[in-house]
């Protein structure tokens, strides 16, 4: 870990590139720790020049006072945006200086304060200086805390807490509300009247309220009565709670159902496609095997029979030709059904071997090649060029050395 020595003067100098002590905390957090380490008498005097900053919760009121009886009265968290705003951009004080040629004056009546009661001594300043016949340049009463976002109060907060009878309830009903009860320290006083205590569930008031309910379906019971699932599964009557419910989405199938409308398919794969929901459901219900067993593996909902895979096969000279030629859907469902039944090195005897052009199962006899060749070719490889070689054989550069690289090169 790396210690820096720092010392007064430096910590002096860093507090003075900073108006607010807030602005201090985050820029240079380091020093900010290390002055208050040294007590408060050390870190008020380097940070007596800092003014307070606003927040949303503080607020200053503040007036511009123009020649003729005329004013704008507002309020602000940030002092010097809000004079920047007034000066530089179109603002009403800024728009009136314009066309009077006029400079305010500027006036702070309050210091940052709390946002309740400046907006009142706003709302109050305003009705005043109307009824003193003041141009009062603000476009309504006062009394709005500005800005882009409503503000949560400790009433809102309240207000909102008194529709739920469980703090979970609330936090998970309105989510901003809580979070914003807990960081302001709210959330006791305001959840005073709630039970804290969890919501106890026994087998009979589990199937009670299970049968009662509105909900449609298990998932609706269980975002309602969270603890009424859990105590379930505990219990071990869950699958007895879900047989209360239809299945998702409303919708609930008998065996005999979802059977008769398995026999209008002889592809498994287009009934999972066709009938998603519904193949869950006899899946979990155990029922799948059973009312699909008429059905067969292969894409085409053809079952395969080890002679037309043969007979299909015959049509190919590699393997590799044969398992390429797919319909226009990407599938060759007698090749899938040759591997899928251990049929394949059967009903490709025929074929060749697309690597070095000798049938499958035979030898190397039956080529151009024999072992005193191939002896020789492994004995002096270094010392020919295999492009050469090959072409001289009347074999394939690839091909050769294919031959070279194995150990037994009669068994293919």
């Amino acid at each position: 870990m790396i210690r820096y020595n720092r010392n007064r003067e430096e910590a002096a100098e860093v507090a003075k590139k900073y108006k607010h002590r807030i602005d201090f905390k985050r820029g240079d957090n380091a020093y900010w720790q290390w002055a208050r380490k040294q007590g408060k008498e050390f870190y008020e005097s380097i940070v007596s020049h800092m003014t307070p900053k606003g927040t949303w919760y503080k607020k200053l009121l503040y007036t511009y006072e123009f020649q003729n009886n005329v004013i704008y009265i507002g309020i602000t968290n940030d002092r010097t945006q809000r004079l920047w705003q007034h000066k530089y951009t179109d603002s009403i004080v800024a728009d009136y200086r314009n066309e009077n040629n006029e400079e305010p004056v500027y006036i702070e009546l309050t210091d940052y304060i709390e946002l309740e009661t400046v907006l009142q001594m706003e709302k109050d300043l305003i009705k005043k200086y109307r009824d003193m016949g003041w141009t009062v340049l603000n476009k309504t009463d006062g009394g709005e805390a500005g800005g882009n976002n409503e503000r949560i109060t400790k009433k809102l907060c309240a207000e909102e807490a008194l529709k739920y009878n469980y703090r979970w309830e609330f936090g998970q009903s309105c989510p901003t509300h809580y979070a914003k009860s807990i960081k302001r320290g709210w959330i006791d006083e305001i959840c005073s009247h709630m039970d804290n205590k969890l919501e106890s569930w026994d087998e009979e008031k589990i199937r009670e309220t299970a049968m009662n309910c509105e909900c449609k379906t298990i998932t609706e019971f269980w975002n309602k009565y969270k603890g009424a699932v859990g105590a379930a599964q505990r219990l071990g009557i869950y699958e007895e709670i879900k047989e209360y419910f239809e299945w998702r989405g409303g919708i609930s199938w008998t065996k005999d159902q979802i059977h008769q409308i398995a026999k209008k398919y002889i592809s498994r794969k287009k009934f999972i496609k066709e009938n998603k929901n519904m193949t869950v459901y006899a899946q979990r219900k155990g029922w799948y095997d059973e009312i699909t067993s008429h059905m067969g593996y292969a894409k085409h909902g053809k079952k395969w029979t080890k002679e037309e895979v043969h007979q299909e096969a015959l049509k190919y000279n590699t393997r590799t030709e044969w398992a390429r030629a797919c319909d226009t859907k990407g599938i060759n469902p007698a090749y899938q059904s040759a591997l899928h039944n251990g049929w394949i090195d059967e009903v490709t005897t025929h074929m060749v071997d697309g690597r070095i052009g000798v049938k499958v199962g035979e030898n190397c006899k039956a080529s151009k090649l024999n072992d005193e060749i191939v002896i020789w070719l492994r004995e002096n490889i270094g010392q020919y060029s295999v492009t050469k070689k090959a072409k001289e054989l009347g074999i394939g550069r690839n091909t050769l050395h294919y031959i070279l690289k194995r150990k037994t090169w009669k068994h293919i």
